[in-house]
């Protein structure tokens, strides 16, 4: 992978992976805004290039500490731009995510990390880690722990500038490793793994490989709800299927998203939380989430008033669109998540 100065450089013509949708999407828009987020209560913006430069050092970070193609790295935390980080940094890597709810008790979380076979766990902070700490001994697999937030113990956690202070390092040495690595993913290797709730029994992890969200993205993108101008708010959980979906849309078209961690908690539209959050969040104008009926999209530019303009409804245009274009494995984690 390159980020220097203007030679970035994409992987493939047409995009086949989420790493090369990711480089793809740097080439194009290296300068321009692609995260937002909140930082002591004010906004920060990170361009492209910004956002390529910690992936690949966060990737080779990953590829310092011996992940190898298609092992497992977890992610348990809220939404926020650091799950976004390690989610392509892992791509880049050519490992396979593996998601937690933050909410997932320690007893489910030490299964899914185990059953799914974890190296590695990105995880939010010392509330997450102490449920690793506590079911440890059912985690033979996992070596390291990354901390969002917090302060590592220099053996089995560390923290995120860790990871990309050892990756920028790893660099020096091999300057081309997550380029080699990246270069190599094929459309079917493993880029997911997402756990069913687990209502009938233990949860049951849905392999999610890298074509099913190059397509969702791509097909997704060709409806053209979002354009250039566009802000998404991304408050769903990230390790939902469709939170992951809106975030692939973003990298298989020219679009600017922000997220508002706050709100990963609040899953249905109607809440009081989502509403509040989207009038406190000028110039916001889409913002998508699931109910019991399935995924809607909402659109209507917000002022920075409360109540200064009102939403519109673009649920049943949505989903009539989308209804053919979700893959059975895509599909039945979204049911199931």
């Amino acid at each position: 992978m390159t980020t220097d100065g203007n030679n970035l450089t994409s992987t493939t013509a047409t995009a086949a992976n989420v790493a090369s949708m990711f480089l793809d999407r740097v080439q194009r828009s290296a300068d321009k805004d692609a995260f937002r987020y909140l930082v002591a209560g004010d906004w920060v913006s990170a361009t492209w290039r910004q956002t390529a430069d910690r992936v690949e050092a966060l990737a080779a970070g990953l590829l310092a500490l011996g992940i190898e193609t298609e092992q497992r790295v977890g992610i348990a935390s809220s939404t926020r731009y650091e799950w976004i980080l390690a989610d392509l940094a892992i791509m880049c890597a050519g490992a396979a995510t593996t998601t937690v709810y933050p909410s997932t008790n320690a007893g489910d979380t030490a299964y899914i990390l185990a059953d799914s076979q974890c190296r590695i766990v990105f995880a939010e902070d010392t509330g997450q880690l102490a449920k690793l700490t506590e079911r440890r001994a059912e985690l033979p697999n996992l070596t390291k722990v990354v901390l969002f937030d917090g302060t590592g113990d220099s053996d089995w956690v560390i923290t995120l500038a860790d990871l990309a202070e050892s990756g920028e390092k790893y660099l020096l040495e091999h300057p081309s490793a997550v380029r080699t690595r990246t270069d190599a993913i094929t459309p079917e290797q493993l880029a997911t793994l997402i756990y069913t709730s687990g209502t009938t029994g233990r949860p049951k992890g849905v392999r999610l490989p890298h074509s099913v969200w190059a397509y969702e993205g791509s097909a997704v993108a060709g409806l053209k709800i979002l354009g250039e101008d566009d802000l998404q708010l991304l408050w769903l959980p990230m390790a939902h299927a469709f939170g992951k979906v809106l975030v692939t849309t973003q990298l298989a078209q020219t679009l600017l998203t922000r997220r508002h961690s706050p709100l990963v908690v609040a899953t249905a539209l109607g809440s009081s939380a989502v509403l509040v959050a989207i009038v406190q969040t000028p110039g916001v104008s889409h913002f998508f989430g699931c109910t019991p009926l399935g995924p809607v999209a909402w659109t209507g530019v917000i002022g920075a008033t409360a109540g200064a303009t009102a939403l519109s409804v673009l649920a049943p245009n949505f989903l009539a669109k989308t209804a053919g274009m979700v893959q059975p494995e895509l599909a039945e984690a979204t049911a199931n998540a």
